[in-house]
């Protein structure tokens, strides 16, 4: 028999994660999952199949009427509304009752899914990105001063003053 759906620590800090990851600031927003954030925590931590089921028939019946968003006293449900819509996906039977051990055992997976997992963020290191512009910056700067330079004080033809930039470029860049 499936126990009631109850908000672990573990749950309440994954929900926290992935509405903060969504734009949440303020404390009541924190209590808010929207669609984004709730595609999110599906995407990065339940099994791929979930991902539409969560979409399309859970999200909706768990948010707020009228609203955009689930609050956080609805998570628990919504993870169980996921691991039964799942369970009955698996043992491929429509009519599959929501207290059935399947179902229950696809709970408790999801909820540790949940608990060890968090969003998954690409980290960009923003030193490499400074780098790589100011070298960017600075090519174009050189190519452009030594293209005047060649042109006005030496009085280099159009014709050889590419060749002579390829190769001052080829050497010091």
């Amino acid at each position: 028999m499936a126990e009631s759906a109850t908000m672990t620590e573990g749950l309440s800090e994954s929900f926290k994660k992935f509405v903060k990851l969504a734009g949440a600031k303020t404390p009541e927003e924190m209590k808010h999952m929207n669609a984004k954030a709730c595609g999110k925590m599906v995407k990065d931590c339940l099994p791929k199949e979930v991902i539409t089921i969560a979409d399309a028939m859970i999200f909706p019946k768990y948010k707020e009427k009228g609203k955009q968003y689930m609050l956080d006293s609805n998570f628990p449900a919504f993870v169980r509304g996921c691991a039964h819509e799942y369970a009955k996906l698996k043992k491929k039977n429509p009519k599959l009752p929501a207290d059935d051990e399947g179902a229950e055992k696809y709970y408790q997976d999801f909820v540790k899914r949940l608990e060890c997992g968090g969003p998954k963020v690409k980290e960009v290191n923003i030193r490499d990105m400074s780098t790589q512009f100011l070298s960017i910056y600075l090519s174009i700067y050189l190519s452009i001063y030594l293209s005047i330079y060649l042109s006005i004080y030496l009085s280099v033809s159009s014709k050889y003053l590419s060749i002579y930039l390829s190769i001052y470029l080829s050497i010091y860049l």
